[in-house]
């Protein structure tokens, strides 16, 4: 990709030390053309971490390394661009157990396995009522939510509308009594909150990252 000429030849001429060491001008044109997609990148991050400031839902994908699981269905990741900060991630359309709650830690250890050592897109679709990103995690075009719910480590969301975009998987391993579903009284976190109360939550600090 390279910006029109005439532009890259405007600014060529008004800023000659980014061409410094060009030899030809077309090599002059394409240092230039360089440097504005570059500028161009970096703009463009720049308005994606001030939307995701202003709380704005926001429908992107970038690629990251994940660096903490917290549980079934959130993470910290590390975004692949050069300088961002480590981000914690909801995953959305799932709803895995409880830390504290039965196969609550397989489903922990579930998705560390989805992801460990890999790289990991991130396609994103708002907020949760924590402030955290809520994210659909993807993996050579695979999603990583499917596959847990299909795993029996976690269920299809529920919301309003029914039982969620994963409801198919969901009885798919009900059937087979895959994971959780093998579980004697397994329950939604939902239900399992309302009657035991919420697990303490881990304190979210970088320097868990890496664990």
């Amino acid at each position: 990709m390279r910006f029109p000429k005439a532009f890259a030849v405007f600014l060529m001429i008004s800023s000659p030390s980014l061409c410094l060491g060009a030899a030809s001008e077309e090599e002059r044109i394409d240092a230039v053309s360089e440097f504005l997609l570059e500028r161009a990148k970096a703009n463009l991050l720049y308005v994606f971490e001030r939307r995701i400031a202003q709380d704005r839902t926001v429908r992107c994908y970038f690629p990251t390394i994940y660096t903490y699981v917290s549980d079934g269905d959130s993470l910290w990741v590390q975004p692949a661009t050069p300088g961002a900060k480590p981000v914690e991630i909801r995953m959305a359309d799932i709803d895995a157990p409880e830390i504290c709650q039965a196969w609550g830690r397989q489903a922990r250890a579930a998705l560390k396995e989805e992801v460990g050592g890999k790289t990991v897109t991130v396609r994103v679709v708002g907020r949760d009522s924590y402030g955290r990103m809520l994210a659909r995690l993807l993996i050579d075009g695979q999603s990583i939510g499917a596959r847990l719910v299909l795993e029996g480590h976690a269920w299809s969301n529920r919301t309003r509308r029914g039982q969620g975009p994963l409801v198919e998987q969901e009885k798919t391993a009900a059937t087979l009594r895959r994971g959780l579903h093998a579980q004697p009284g397994a329950m939604l976190p939902k239900e399992f909150r309302r009657s035991h109360g919420p697990c303490p939550r881990p304190a979210r600090t970088t320097a868990r990252m890496g664990r």
